[in-house]
């Protein structure tokens, strides 16, 4: 029924029963990412990403990445993230982005080694924490990807709206950020 009715032709939002909450717990946590920033090496651009989604110079709401970059005479390709560094942006309402959380935590690389037996094709994973009260990291945009989100922890919004052009569908590309003004008086399908 799912590949029939949604695959690469509907979204499909499926909330977990009551007493199904707890199912996940364990999988990939505060805590759990916690941990893995303060015990791994992981470098900005590669393993994480730091992102607010904010009004910029222009007065127009786009994301912002806040990742440290290598000084022009470093021979470094990726500066290293220190976890301090980017605790104090998360508490500041920014959104942490952890690029290849299957290389770090063995229950998401269990979950992709299914996932790819299921579908015969590579699958990759990001994992996003975006702290309360900000609800938002990431402009709007497609991905070139069917793309599975799954809520472990809170609550989050998402506005999913329908191809704006027949270019849209089933794109090759993934789709530059969306501006307010794009998605002016345009209804989402799903909210």
């Amino acid at each position: 029924h799912f590949y029939e009715t949604y695959w690469e032709k509907k979204p499909l939002l499926v909330k977990a029963a009551e007493q199904q909450r707890d199912r996940l717990d364990g999988f990939l946590s505060l805590a759990s990412i916690r941990e893995i920033l303060k015990g791994d090496k992981l470098y900005y651009g590669k393993d994480l990403n730091v992102t607010n989604y904010q009004k910029g110079p222009d007065g127009v709401q786009r994301r912002i990445t806040l990742d440290k970059l290598p000084t022009p005479d470093s021979l470094q390709e990726h500066v290293v993230a220190s976890d301090k560094d980017v605790w104090e942006h998360w508490e500041k309402g920014c959104t942490v982005r952890l690029l290849c959380p299957h290389k770090h935590f063995a229950p998401i690389h269990a979950l992709l080694s299914m996932l790819e037996l299921e579908w015969g094709c590579m699958v990759g994973a990001n994992a996003y924490l975006t702290p309360a009260k900000s609800s938002q990291g990431f402009a709007p945009h497609f991905d070139d990807i069917e793309a599975f989100c799954l809520q472990l922890e809170g609550r989050k919004r998402w506005k999913v709206y329908a191809p704006l052009s027949s270019g849209e569908r089933l794109p090759r590309v993934s789709s530059a950020d969306y501006t307010p003004a794009d998605l002016h008086d345009i209804e989402p399908m799903m909210d």
